[in-house]
């Protein structure tokens, strides 16, 4: 597993965090993944986060997804944050990424998954 996050400011509503990852994710990588994104985004009041894992496949069971997002520490789930997460649109990776969004959003993070970076960009921007 690759990763690498940025923050961007533009005058628009953010700030924003980019994420991309690469390879295949396990817990451990996922959990790393979270953390970096909740240190970068501690700080903001409001912001938006995308991460882009098209080419990334996760390697956690559809099972394993509520326990792994359930038992996450706080650590990992910063508040005020809408996170898109963009996915492959091979049908099975897309919906371990609808799952892990859906759990997440259970968690109180407004979060979700798409399969185009355009409709995910869209559902940032439009509802800022």
């Amino acid at each position: 597993m690759d990763f690498q996050l940025r923050l961007f400011s533009w005058p628009d509503p953010g700030p924003h965090v980019i994420a991309i990852a690469k390879g295949t994710i396990d817990g451990d990588g996922l959990r790393q993944i979270l953390r970096k994104v909740a240190e970068m985004t501690q700080p903001l009041l409001h912001g938006t986060v995308l991460i882009d894992l098209v080419d990334a496949a996760l390697a956690l069971e559809s099972a394993d997804i509520d326990e792994f997002v359930n038992g996450a520490g706080p650590d990992l789930w910063a508040e005020n944050l809408r996170v898109a997460m963009v996915a492959a649109r091979d049908i099975e990776r897309y919906d371990q990424f609808w799952k892990l969004s859906a759990a997440l959003s259970n968690r109180g993070i407004n979060a979700a998954a798409f399969s185009s970076l355009k409709f995910a960009v869209d559902w940032l921007v439009n509802n800022s």
